[in-house]
């Protein structure tokens, strides 16, 4: 358990800035001493797992972390902080679902209740170089399992920073307990069901009760932030978030992405951005567009759709599984298709194909998770196109390969 800052956080952090940290010169060091584009040393009692080039990991006092930093990246405007919102909820929902379903039980999950939500707390934060975000959501909770993860997000010059910490409890239920305990005798004579669903989950998860239960995984992991928070410090951050058109001279046309998507750095001929809520790596949308050299004839709508239906079936990532593919002309000179596919994380593809003037062809994809609706990724997917604006002079004209990156 974070209590207080010690000296030995500080020693750690001047020895890796020197390079002469115990675990060498690896990412957990790059990080201690600033590089990646935040400089961060864990607290006191911290204890090295694993240090990969990308990623590490860790415990302290029974608190899990885990560092990372992603090829992706992060709006955090706050005219689309309700659309942040949304998404997180959403996709901290569906991986409740995924997470929860691999554990035995006797009772139904929490989320079939749609009013009751994993996500605890999502929170703009002002850190030390650069805009944040803290987010802290249930993995699982039922009775002997309860898993609570917080993320800290830095948006960097490099992608996204992501720190994790999550804490388990194999007893539970004596947190709501004892303030359910509590209410009751602020409301002698009220049914302890009704009171139950009056008070909802909020009541229980309030910061203002962590101090009466200190082992209880989300006091811990609030710790953890808090510890973060105080000791994070980004070093290279992130271009602002603009909203508005995107110019890709690289595929010869200017493009609107939806809200909330960030262009990545790639090729010439292919331009991606990602819509990212509450992680690096979970619940991730991803636009991609690209461009084919004069393969399309004119007004052939038939030989579309099959370009179309044979670049859904590229986009399928190996190992995939429960794979259907749809493709059909949407006019004279473009067409549509969709993938949907099961496995570890569901996920559905939509794509649009178009013939430009030169003859050829453009293609439009966007995929998510399969919870977010179809009817939406379409009509993001449809203003995008229309959105399309040719450029002058014409930019140079590549292929594109490994169609399947485009569902991530």
């Amino acid at each position: 358990m974070i209590r207080a800052a010690g000296g030995r956080t500080a020693r750690a952090g001047r020895l890796a800035r020197a390079g002469a940290i115990g675990w060498g010169m690896g990412f957990f060091a790059e990080i201690c001493a600033g590089g990646r584009g935040v400089r961060f040393a864990p607290p006191p009692g911290f204890e090295l797992q694993t240090d990969e080039r990308d990623a590490w990991t860790g415990v302290e006092h029974g608190l899990g972390w885990q560092c990372a930093v992603h090829d992706v990246r992060l709006d955090l405007q706050p005219q689309h902080h309700a659309l942040l919102v949304r998404d997180a909820e959403q996709q901290t929902r569906d991986l409740f679902v995924l997470v929860s379903a691999r554990l035995p039980r006797d009772r139904p999950l929490r989320t079939d209740d749609p009013s009751w939500s994993p996500l605890v707390e999502l929170t703009p934060r002002a850190l030390s170089g650069g805009p944040g975000l803290t987010v802290i959501h249930r993995m699982t909770y039922q009775p002997g399992h309860e898993v609570i993860m917080g993320h800290l997000l830095a948006p960097v010059r490099a992608g996204l920073f992501e720190l994790r910490v999550f804490g388990r409890a194999a007893t539970t239920g004596m947190r709501e307990s004892v303030l359910l305990m509590l209410a009751g005798r602020e409301s002698p004579g009220e049914d302890p069901i009704a009171q139950m669903r009056r008070l909802g989950q909020a009541h229980y998860d309030d910061p203002a009760h962590d101090a009466r239960f200190p082992d209880h995984p989300l006091t811990r992991v609030r710790e953890g932030l808090a510890w973060a928070l105080a000791h994070l410090e980004v070093v290279e951050p992130d271009a602002p978030a603009v909203d508005g058109e995107v110019e890709l001279p690289g595929l010869g046309c200017a493009v609107v992405p939806p809200p909330r998507y960030r262009r990545l750095e790639r090729g010439e001929g292919v331009a991606q951005f990602t819509r990212v809520s509450f992680a690096g790596t979970d619940g991730v949308q991803l636009l991609t567009l690209a461009r084919m050299t004069q393969v399309l004839p004119r007004a052939d709508a038939a030989a579309i759709a099959r370009l179309a239906e044979e670049l859904a079936r590229a986009s399928v990532p190996p190992g995939a599984t429960g794979v259907a593919v749809e493709a059909a002309p949407d006019g004279p000179e473009r067409a549509r298709a969709a993938v949907r596919q099961d496995g570890e994380v569901p996920r559905h593809t939509l794509l649009r194909v178009l013939r430009d003037a030169g003859g050829d062809a453009r293609v439009v994809a966007l995929a998510a998770p399969r919870s977010t609706p179809e009817a939406e990724l379409a009509a993001d997917l449809d203003g995008v196109v229309a959105s399309l604006r040719p450029l002058a002079p014409d930019g140079p004209r590549r292929r594109w390969w490994k169609p399947w990156s485009w569902s991530r």
